[in-house]
């Protein structure tokens, strides 16, 4: 469906109901970087807007912008000639390049209208083209409105608009669809395609890696030495020509590339069944490298009930089955929000901020900037607080990866931390 004006809004098959949309260019005079609170984006108990998004480069000098949100998140109101219960939406963008952060390549709005068909719960989703006409690398924020109850969602969105082998020049989507995955992982036996944005291109080139991520190191530790190149477990051709469908068919994360010897790629990982929630009893003992001794943890970990182990870990640093069950709710529903929120090629809670985020919860305030994103807690140790700043890795497999600035000053933190936890504490700061 073409809209008037300059920008466009498709409407993919994934929507349920019929959405009626209006778009608009602008061009603000006054240049801004976002300086909004993204903190309630990493609170699930929370009832908030939450959409999603992917950005794949359709052309050389156009990028498509791709959006979803669940319709339970949304308010419906009655209105309209024929008294229908209809959401109102406003997606907003601007697009920056990251050498120049307040220079505004582009720049749109689009408004969309959601009919209630009586559906208990829909996914809806679409798209807008953005104009990138220099390659580079660049990053969009956008602003998701709810307009019928005045709610609104922020988000700050990489693009790397440049040729080759870069991930948003590949798109995969659901299978038999046009609508993105919207995440970096799938579920075991999950089929998708897979798409370059070259149709010249038919070949791609699949490379296969185990996952021998280790949980990442403490805050205090020194800085890790470059990682040497990984060689792939497997690898082999894939012809996209007749858009065939794929699966990955191991655990662990693959890299789509044109060229066989490329560095980058477009990343997919495959994790345990039903990920991103826990339900093997390995995955219990494994987050608990964090708060363990190295010998204490080995010993769990080869003990004959893993379960049994994980089990009486809580209850001894407890002293009671009833905070053992609050602190294993706590604990492992935060493995889960991280696992959603910061997966990459590796389990989300392996990660930086995931690490950060199970041992301190969610941050009390959270600044994104083209290249960083800035973390900050209250402090209950002599006043102040506390600032963790992660670095965007543009180098990464995925575009979702962020190395913390590490310090000893974080020491005594931690450790503080480590030891409410262990104290039979739900450990969070704000």
């Amino acid at each position: 469906m073409t809209i008037r004006g300059k920008k466009y809004l498709f409407t993919l098959p994934l929507f349920y109901a019929g959405l009626i949309f209006h778009a608009f260019s602008c061009r603000p005079a006054t240049p801004s970087v976002t300086r909004q609170n993204f903190s309630q984006q990493y609170r699930p108990e929370e009832r908030i807007l939450r959409p999603r998004f992917a950005v794949y480069n359709v052309t050389d000098s156009m990028a498509r912008l791709y959006f979803t949100i669940n319709s339970k998140d949304l308010l419906y109101t009655k209105g309209g000639g024929e008294g229908r219960y209809m959401a109102r939406i406003l997606l907003s963008y601007t697009l920056h390049p990251v050498d120049f952060p307040k220079v505004i390549v582009d720049s749109g709005r689009v408004v969309m209208n959601d009919v209630d068909l009586q559906e208990t719960k829909k996914q809806l989703a679409s798209s807008v083209d953005m104009d990138v006409i220099i390659p580079g690398k660049y990053f969009v924020e956008v602003t998701f409105r709810d307009l019928n109850k005045a709610s609104i969602a922020y988000a700050l969105v990489h693009l790397d608009h440049r040729a080759g082998d870069v991930g948003h020049n590949f798109l995969a989507t659901h299978k038999g669809t046009d609508i993105p995955l919207f995440q970096t992982y799938l579920d075991s036996g999950q089929a998708f395609n897979i798409h370059f944005y070259k149709s010249s291109v038919t070949k791609i080139h699949v490379r296969y890696f185990q996952n021998r991520s280790g949980p990442a190191a403490p805050p205090y530790a020194p800085e890790k030495p470059p990682a040497q190149p990984l060689v792939p477990d497997s690898a082999w051709t894939l012809d996209i020509s007749a858009n065939p469908d794929v699966v990955l068919p191991e655990e662990g994360w693959y890299l789509f590339t044109t060229d066989p010897a490329s560095p980058r790629g477009f990343c997919l990982a495959r994790f345990y069944r039903n990920f991103p929630e826990i339900t093997v009893a390995s995955q219990l003992l494994f987050p608990l490298r964090y708060m363990t001794m190295k010998t204490e943890y080995i010993a769990m970990d080869t003990a004959a009930n893993v379960k049994r182990t994980v089990d009486q870990f809580w209850l001894k640093n407890t002293g009671s089955e009833e905070r053992a069950r609050e602190l294993i709710r706590n604990f492992y529903n935060r493995v889960g929000a991280a696992n959603t929120l910061f997966s990459t090629e590796k389990e989300g809670w392996k990660t930086d901020r995931g690490m950060i985020y199970l041992i301190f919860g969610p941050p009390g305030n959270v600044y994104r900037r083209a290249t960083t994103e800035t973390w900050i807690y209250s402090n209950d140790i002599g006043g102040g607080g506390i600032t963790f700043i992660f670095d965007h890795n543009d180098k990464a497999p995925t575009d979702q990866e962020y190395v913390l600035e590490r310090s000893m000053t974080y020491d005594g933190n931690w450790i503080h931390a480590v030891d409410a936890w262990r104290q039979g504490h739900v450990y969070t700061l704000r």
